[in-house]
């Protein structure tokens, strides 16, 4: 995350996925807002990203990368955020409504 995005006031900021691995970038963060965690199964991520050719690191292995991730970034991403999130099997807009309810 640039100092410049964490300067902003009311916007949402989707971060890349290593964003949260560095404590510097979750300092900012919380001091600006609250974290989600948008979680999603192996399952669900590979439906997502096999669609989408814009993902240079998951061209190739998919899964097996994935999984990787999935073991070191999740119980770091479930430690630092505010609120978990489950978006297997459901809509956008549903996973906004839950999201704007929580933030009350």
């Amino acid at each position: 995350i640039t100092l410049e995005a964490s300067k902003n006031n009311g916007v949402i900021i989707s971060t890349g996925g290593g964003l949260v691995m560095r404590e510097k970038n979750v300092e900012l963060l919380k001091k600006k807002g609250k974290i989600f965690f948008l979680r999603a199964t192996l399952d669900t991520l590979l439906s997502r990203v096999t669609v989408n050719d814009s993902r240079p690191l998951l061209k190739e292995g998919a899964e097996n990368k994935l999984r990787q991730l999935i073991s070191s970034r999740t119980p770091v991403y479930e430690s630092v955020a505010d609120y978990i999130v489950d978006t297997d099997n459901r809509s956008v807009a549903d996973i906004a409504q839950e999201i704007l309810s929580l933030m009350g």
